[in-house]
């Protein structure tokens, strides 16, 4: 009979099992839930409603679920219709389209938000398996996080972070864990060229780094041992011995009782020894991964279409923001180059130790980045273990250097090295044991815990106090919502002129009762020759012979957009104006609004000025009379204008006016990220400093303002405030440097 003895579960065992907790893990786990946090924060930024790139892409996927087919003609213009649509996203159409007919805008955000923060884990995972600590990981992310969060739209750009970061854990596991593990990547890249087809090179780019990286390092680093040593057997044997009958009869022994000589192995088979065991199945991946560039519906298109926009002279490149190069040296820019000059510099430092993994990806992606100004959101977080292992690396120095300074502090002592306790001396000559730590050992980690909880803190506070649900993330305002309403109560069908930029939300929500004439698909259906009537009609100097030639009843615009226009609209006598809401307005023929027994009304901005200073003027001749209206008109201007220092200027100043200081500080502050050089808002902030008592950073944002403007008055004020001007300097370095970067 077989006896189970009884496991003996005795205290002693168990601490000895169980390891005890210490500030490293307390630190650890700290900087894992504020990095966490922070990447949760700015996934939740909010989304401007004028960028409508995604309603197409939900329209995309909505014909495809209706359909059960691909979207690869065109149904949604009338310039294009039952043309080619070159649709090199719709995996990911048919991925948006489920979330938002599962929890609409809200499913949207949800899903950015999962793609964002499982990058970012993924990125993590590869940074710390190459040997970067917590510290430099933490600030390599949240560095990376921050450029990104710039541009939070919901694209097919989270898709590929995605893909990208996959493609990076499994190359990373497969040259130091299990090869086999390298086959993943073409499957990563079919995928990835579904959902932002020809993008997904950055993989093929990524498989040619690593094989490149692992069939070479070694090799050169062999050399290069090979090389030291054979300098060392140079350096002995002209070390300058005496040539005597002695020294040859000791020559003479030696070569007789010594073994025989092994011949050394040759550089040569080295490398054809390296190349043919390493390359052999990095060659199978990469022909893989070109592959799979192909499993799509439209393979040529999709590749030709992403060289094009990036490589050749296009039409659309001349006045699509994304698609210009980089100004590496734009204010707004200091950030990125920063970051990819620390990215550089940790790259060429692991090249002088022959590994070229670093200094192969920080280059490939730079040149990339400063060709086209999207691709920085897309590829400077493939960077984050660069940027993390030469954060390491510099951060390992630091100790060094400092170990350095008190040997040669203690070198100049007269006293000697210091003994121990059992006589024997240490190497720096303090005194102390051996392992024995300064009783002042706490200070700094303790110091570090404390600064990356209150920045969990903070940032977890941010998340919670969001406006949730997350669907109120997503501006709509800006969007011509109340035009479609009225087209649609009319059941006004037809051809519409309309804005590049609302075509995505007017397809979206006009799908199967009308077609426009433009939207932000580009060239993926509309060819340059359309751009010439688009803009010809916008700026006047085509008249009204598009409208005309093409038989449209129907213009939506935008109040201030295309002033020549509506100036030729309201000029003829064709046409009427129906419908103005202050944010978008519908022209129709006059013959078709008879005909629909549309009536007449009169635009709120004849003059054609923007649409939101219709708020913004009215609260601002609101501000000394009637405070709570003037500031709800200003708000509701910023919420239409985002993007307007103006509207966060007067805002703040009707919070002055109202007391509330901290809400003017805060939208003064903002107003100065957007522009930094706004004349008077550094005065505005002085005088609440000085309200609050703080004469320091009163002076200081005065000493900013004579800077920039030169004024005397404020001359005179920091006369007055007598501030100190070290700690005024100091303000004026974070004003212009640091600044424009604080999203706090």
């Amino acid at each position: 009979m077989l006896r189970i003895r009884p496991l003996n579960f005795r205290l002693g065992k168990l601490q000895e099992v169980v390891p005890s907790w210490s500030w490293r893990r307390t630190l650890a786990l700290a900087t894992t839930v504020t990095v966490f946090l922070i990447v949760l924060d700015w996934s939740l930024q909010p989304v401007v409603g004028v960028d409508t790139d995604t309603w197409w892409h939900l329209a995309g996927g909505r014909l495809m679920f209706a359909t059960h087919r691909l979207a690869l003609i065109d149904t949604f213009s009338f310039t294009e219709y039952g043309h080619v649509w070159v649709n090199r996203h719709w995996l990911f159409q048919l991925m948006a389209y489920g979330f938002y007919a599962t929890g609409g805008v809200g499913g949207l955000v949800v899903m950015r938000t999962v793609l964002d923060l499982a990058t970012f884990g993924l990125l993590v995972a590869v940074a710390r398996r190459r040997g970067a600590g917590y510290a430099a990981v933490a600030v390599s992310v949240v560095w990376a996080a921050w450029i990104s969060s710039f541009y939070s739209l919901i694209r097919p750009q989270y898709a590929s972070l995605l893909a990208g970061a996959t493609c990076l854990w499994l190359l990373d596991r497969a040259r130091r864990c299990d090869r086999r593990l390298a086959w993943g990547v073409p499957v990563v890249i079919a995928v990835w060229s579904n959902m932002h087809g020809g993008v997904s090179l950055v993989g093929v780019a990524m498989v040619m780094a690593y094989a490149a990286a692992d069939t070479f390092e070694p090799f050169l680093q062999r050399l290069s041992t090979h090389r030291a040593a054979a300098a060392a057997d140079e350096g002995r044997d002209g070390s300058g011995q005496s040539s005597g009958p002695d020294s040859q009869t000791q020559e003479t022994t030696v070569a007789v009782d010594a073994p025989p000589p092994q011949v050394a192995e040759q550089p040569h088979d080295v490398h054809l020894v390296a190349i043919g065991a390493r390359a052999r199945l990095w060659i199978w991946v990469l022909i893989a991964s070109i592959c799979a560039l192909w499993v799509t519906p439209q393979p040529f298109e999709s590749l030709y279409y992403v060289v094009q926009m990036s490589f050749t002279t296009n039409p659309y490149r001349n006045f699509i923001l994304e698609f210009q190069p980089l100004q590496p040296f734009a204010p707004e820019n200091r950030l990125l180059l920063i970051f990819m000059v620390v990215c550089l510099l940790g790259a060429f430092r692991d090249l002088g130790r022959k590994r070229i993994l670093d200094v192969l990806l920080v280059v490939g992606f730079g040149s990339i980045i400063l060709r086209m100004v999207r691709h920085q959101y897309l590829l400077v977080p493939m960077l984050v273990p660069s940027m993390a292992v030469a954060l390491q690396e510099g951060l390992e120095q630091i100790p060094h250097l400092w170990q350095i300074v008190r040997m040669r502090k203690r070198s100049t002592n007269s006293s000697g090295n210091a003994l121990r306790e059992d006589g024997s001396r240490d190497a720096f000559g303090t005194g102390r044991p051996v392992g024995a730590r300064h009783r002042s050992a706490w200070i700094v980690p303790a110091i570090m815990t404390f600064l990356v909880l209150a920045v969990g803190v903070r940032e977890g506070v941010a998340v919670v106090r969001r406006d949730l649900p997350p669907g109120r993330l997503m501006r709509l305002a800006t969007l011509p919502e109340g035009a479609v309403r009225f087209i649609l109560a009319h059941n006004l069908r037809g051809p519409i002129f309309n804005d590049l930029n609302w075509g995505g939300w007017l397809l979206w929500r006009l799908a199967g009762h009308n077609q426009v004439f433009i939207d932000g698909r580009n060239d993926a259906v509309y060819p340059a020759s359309l751009l010439p009537d688009y803009f010809g009609t916008l700026t006047g100097r085509s008249g009204l012979t598009v409208l005309n030639r093409r038989h449209i009843n129907l213009v939506v615009v935008q109040p201030g957009l295309a002033p020549p226009l509506e100036a030729l609209i309201r000029a003829s006598r064709s046409w009427v104006c129906c419908f103005d809401d202050s944010v978008s307005r519908v022209y129709v023929r006059r013959r078709f609004a008879i005909a629909n027994h549309l009536s007449l009304v009169s635009t709120s901005s004849p003059d054609g000025r923007p649409w939101f200073l219709d708020f913004y003027k009215r609260g601002s001749d609101l501000i000394p009379q009637h405070l709570r209206a003037a500031t709800a008109l200003l708000k509701t201007a910023v919420s239409l204008a985002p993007d307007s220092p103006r509207c966060y200027v007067r805002l703040g100043y009707a919070c002055a006016l109202a007391g509330h200081l901290r809400q003017a500080r805060r939208n003064w502050l903002h107003a100065l990220f957007l522009t930094p050089y706004l004349r008077g808002v550094h005065a505005n902030l002085a005088e609440i400093a000085l309200h609050q008592g703080n004469l320091s950073e009163a002076g200081a944002e005065l000493m900013e303002e004579y800077a920039m403007f030169g004024d005397p008055a404020m001359a005179r004020k920091l006369a007055r405030v007598g501030h100190t001007g070290l700690m005024a300097w100091l303000r004026i370095g974070w004003n212009r440097f640091c600044l424009p970067f604080y999203r706090w």
